[in-house]
């Protein structure tokens, strides 16, 4: 939690440090994302595990996104071993000119479905399809740098009452016209998943 309090204090300090600047966003963006994440739970056991996580998004329309992704990785538990695999796609709808053309706050809401399975429960109990809808902003902070801040509640479909909420914040960063980076932290409330996850991005637009 420590790790989440200092993103949430650093983001809000970019933030008010840098009002009426003009930045580049993923809203809008052809790109792909390849990158890992490191996973820690200790509310049902001690858990670790390793993602591999690939992700391929492209604009729907001057508003709206479709993002598709794979999460591939290895878990480790009190004497156990497992694998873990996601595969889902999410829809995302954004407005950049909500609160004028030169605000640095973008809201977004979007919705999604995958199929989760995994040998050693990390994310949910049971695997299946499963259901999600979110939301945030992006902060634009400078010309190659934008922040965000949301939330997801997700489940199962075949079983409702299986669900988590999770708050999320990150950075990323267009190097140049074609590469990036992007830096998330993203904490589950129901069981107390911590995930900290670094992608290399690549724009062919």
């Amino acid at each position: 939690m420590n790790i989440m309090k200092s993103l949430f204090v650093l983001l809000f300090t970019l933030f008010s440090l840098s009002l009426h600047l003009n930045a580049r966003s993923t809203f809008g963006e052809y790109y792909i994302g390849m990158g890992g994440s490191y996973y820690d739970t200790g509310k049902h056991a001690d858990q670790q595990a390793w993602i591999l996580r690939l992700n391929a998004t492209a604009p729907n329309d001057s508003t709206s996104d479709v993002n598709i992704f794979l999460d591939y990785g290895h878990g480790k538990g009190v004497g156990e071993t497992g694998t873990s695999w996601n595969i889902g796609a999410d829809f995302l709808v954004h407005n950049e000119n909500l609160f004028g053309t030169s605000s640095i706050l973008h809201p977004f809401l979007g919705l999604g479905i995958s199929y989760l399975d995994e040998e050693l429960p990390l994310r949910l109990r049971e695997d299946g399809f499963t259901w999600n809808i979110f939301s945030g902003a992006k902060i634009k902070i400078r010309p190659a740098i934008s922040a965000h801040l949301g939330a997801q509640f997700w489940g199962l479909w075949s079983e409702f009452g299986e669900n988590d909420f999770s708050l999320e914040t990150g950075l990323s960063w267009w190097i140049d016209n074609q590469n990036g980076v992007s830096l998330d932290y993203q904490y589950s409330l129901e069981h107390e998943l911590s995930y900290l996850t670094l992608k290399y991005l690549y724009s062919w637009q």
